[in-house]
């Protein structure tokens, strides 16, 4: 009777595409080639607040967290935004809503560049309680699918320059979030860097690193 219990179980588990795992979750390969012109996109970029009630893809999400965060030479391991020093104190996590991306359950994500992928950091629809959290003129991110979390903490470039170790990060959130915003114009996509959040309320939810902050949020969705 248990063996029958437990097979209907996985049988449950199985159906459908979108599921949770506890192993790191492998996203598509980056397209390195192709693309609108540079030109066009820096002409292109305009905050947007307005979105479809259409999900985003993998490989879009996959395009935009390499954008941001991901490694563009293998050997070196440098990424596609200029670090002090090569320090690379950026951690990207996300907050995906239900049914808010293709294959993705909703829940808290953290961005793995080494390997291209995705660690599960919290299970459910947190989305919610993220858009609670804002003021009054930010509730348009209910509208969103994927809101981009960038934090970063200072302890490496404070160690080396206590006075203005944290400039450097905050620099370096805001750098890799014009390319994610780039890349989302790139796609079709519309984004909007705020910040108008309390870093406490959303570095808990996030579940981010006690010597981190919360930097800067970009949520992004299909444009209308």
């Amino acid at each position: 009777m248990k063996k029958i219990f437990l097979a209907a179980i996985l049988s449950v588990l199985a159906i459908g595409f979108r599921v949770y795992s506890a192993e790191p979750i492998k996203l598509p390969e980056p397209q390195l080639k192709g693309g609108v012109l540079l030109n066009e996109v820096i002409q292109a970029r305009r905050s947007v607040r307005e979105f479809q009630e259409l999900p985003l893809t993998l490989p879009e999400l996959s395009q935009l967290l390499w954008a941001a965060q991901g490694i563009t030479d293998p050997k070196t391991g440098h990424r596609s935004a200029p670090s002090a020093v090569a320090s690379y104190p950026l951690k990207l996590y996300l907050a995906v809503k239900e049914n808010g991306v293709s294959g993705l359950a909703g829940g808290v994500y953290l961005y793995l560049p080494k390997n291209h992928s995705l660690e599960v950091v919290k299970q459910g629809n947190l989305y919610p309680e993220l858009v609670k959290g804002m003021p009054f003129f930010n509730k348009w991110i209910s509208q969103t699918d994927v809101v981009f979390v960038f934090t970063g903490s200072a302890t490496f470039m404070t160690g080396m320059i206590k006075e203005t170790g944290w400039l450097y990060v905050d620099l370096e959130g805001g750098m890799a979030a014009e390319n994610l915003m780039l890349m989302s114009v790139s796609l079709g996509l519309g984004s909007t860097a705020v910040g108008g959040f309390t870093d406490k309320k959303v570095s808990e939810l996030m579940g981010i690193d006690k010597d981190a902050k919360t930097l800067l949020l970009v949520p992004v969705g299909k444009r209308k």
